[in-house]
Protein backbone atom coordinates (compact mmCIF):
# COMPACT_ATOMS: atom_id res chain seq x y z
CA UNK A 1 0.00 0.00 0.00
CA UNK A 2 1.10 3.59 -0.62
CA UNK A 3 2.90 5.62 2.03
CA UNK A 4 1.14 8.81 0.85
CA UNK A 5 -0.92 10.62 3.49
CA UNK A 6 -4.49 9.32 3.54
CA UNK A 7 -5.81 12.83 2.82
CA UNK A 8 -4.24 12.71 -0.66
CA UNK A 9 -5.38 9.17 -1.52
CA UNK A 10 -8.58 8.29 -3.37
CA UNK A 11 -11.47 7.33 -1.16
CA UNK A 12 -14.41 5.18 -2.22
CA UNK A 13 -17.45 4.21 -0.16
CA UNK A 14 -18.65 0.65 -0.74
CA UNK A 15 -21.82 -1.01 0.50
CA UNK A 16 -20.91 -4.53 1.59
CA UNK A 17 -23.32 -7.45 1.49
CA UNK A 18 -24.34 -8.87 4.84
CA UNK A 19 -21.53 -10.88 6.45
CA UNK A 20 -18.75 -9.60 4.18
CA UNK A 21 -17.39 -7.12 6.71
CA UNK A 22 -16.78 -9.98 9.14
CA UNK A 23 -15.09 -12.08 6.43
CA UNK A 24 -12.81 -9.15 5.58
CA UNK A 25 -12.04 -8.57 9.27
CA UNK A 26 -11.24 -12.27 9.78
CA UNK A 27 -8.96 -12.33 6.72
CA UNK A 28 -7.24 -9.12 7.87
CA UNK A 29 -6.64 -10.60 11.33
CA UNK A 30 -5.12 -13.77 9.83
CA UNK A 31 -2.83 -11.81 7.49
CA UNK A 32 -1.89 -9.21 10.10
CA UNK A 33 -3.23 -6.33 8.03
CA UNK A 34 -5.80 -3.65 8.66
CA UNK A 35 -9.16 -4.15 6.98
CA UNK A 36 -8.32 -1.39 4.53
CA UNK A 37 -4.96 -2.98 3.68
CA UNK A 38 -6.67 -6.35 3.25
CA UNK A 39 -9.21 -4.88 0.84
CA UNK A 40 -6.51 -3.05 -1.15
CA UNK A 41 -4.38 -6.23 -1.24
CA UNK A 42 -7.33 -8.22 -2.59
CA UNK A 43 -8.15 -5.55 -5.18
CA UNK A 44 -4.48 -5.41 -6.32
CA UNK A 45 -4.60 -9.15 -7.03
CA UNK A 46 -7.84 -8.80 -9.00
CA UNK A 47 -6.83 -5.61 -10.81
CA UNK A 48 -3.03 -5.55 -11.18
CA UNK A 49 -1.48 -2.42 -12.67
CA UNK A 50 -0.68 -2.64 -16.38
CA UNK A 51 2.89 -3.65 -17.18
CA UNK A 52 5.31 -0.77 -17.52
CA UNK A 53 6.53 0.22 -20.97
CA UNK A 54 9.96 -1.03 -19.92
CA UNK A 55 8.60 -4.48 -19.07
CA UNK A 56 6.66 -4.64 -22.33
CA UNK A 57 9.72 -3.65 -24.39
CA UNK A 58 11.89 -6.18 -22.54
CA UNK A 59 9.33 -8.93 -23.23
CA UNK A 60 9.14 -8.00 -26.94
CA UNK A 61 12.94 -7.93 -27.25
CA UNK A 62 13.21 -11.31 -25.55
CA UNK A 63 10.69 -12.80 -27.96
CA UNK A 64 12.43 -11.18 -30.91
CA UNK A 65 15.82 -12.58 -29.89
CA UNK A 66 14.33 -16.07 -29.68
CA UNK A 67 13.21 -15.92 -33.32
CA UNK A 68 15.30 -17.37 -36.16
CA UNK A 69 17.58 -14.80 -37.82
CA UNK A 70 15.65 -14.83 -41.11
CA UNK A 71 12.39 -14.04 -39.27
CA UNK A 72 14.14 -11.21 -37.40
CA UNK A 73 15.40 -9.83 -40.72
CA UNK A 74 11.95 -9.99 -42.29
CA UNK A 75 10.37 -8.19 -39.33
CA UNK A 76 13.04 -5.47 -39.31
CA UNK A 77 12.81 -4.89 -43.07
CA UNK A 78 9.01 -4.66 -42.90
CA UNK A 79 9.19 -2.26 -39.95
CA UNK A 80 11.75 -0.06 -41.72
CA UNK A 81 9.68 -0.03 -44.91
CA UNK A 82 6.58 0.99 -42.94
CA UNK A 83 8.57 3.71 -41.17
CA UNK A 84 9.94 4.92 -44.51
CA UNK A 85 6.42 5.14 -45.97
CA UNK A 86 5.28 7.19 -42.99
CA UNK A 87 8.31 9.49 -42.75
CA UNK A 88 9.34 9.58 -46.41
CA UNK A 89 12.11 11.88 -47.48
CA UNK A 90 13.40 12.73 -43.99
CA UNK A 91 14.05 9.03 -43.36
CA UNK A 92 15.80 8.64 -46.74
CA UNK A 93 18.09 11.58 -45.92
CA UNK A 94 18.87 10.08 -42.53
CA UNK A 95 19.84 6.76 -44.13
CA UNK A 96 22.08 8.50 -46.68
CA UNK A 97 23.98 10.26 -43.88
CA UNK A 98 24.70 7.01 -42.01
CA UNK A 99 27.87 5.03 -42.38
CA UNK A 100 27.62 1.23 -42.47
CA UNK A 101 27.48 -0.33 -39.03
CA UNK A 102 30.24 -2.73 -37.89
CA UNK A 103 29.67 -6.21 -39.22
CA UNK A 104 27.63 -5.06 -42.21
CA UNK A 105 28.53 -6.21 -45.70
CA UNK A 106 29.67 -2.70 -46.63
CA UNK A 107 32.42 -2.23 -44.02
Amino acid sequence: MSDAPSQSQDKFIVRLPEGMRKRIKDAADVSGRSMNAEIVHTLEKAYPPPPSDHATVARVIGGFKAMPRRVQTTILVEALEAYQLEHGESFDKHLESRTPYPGSRDD
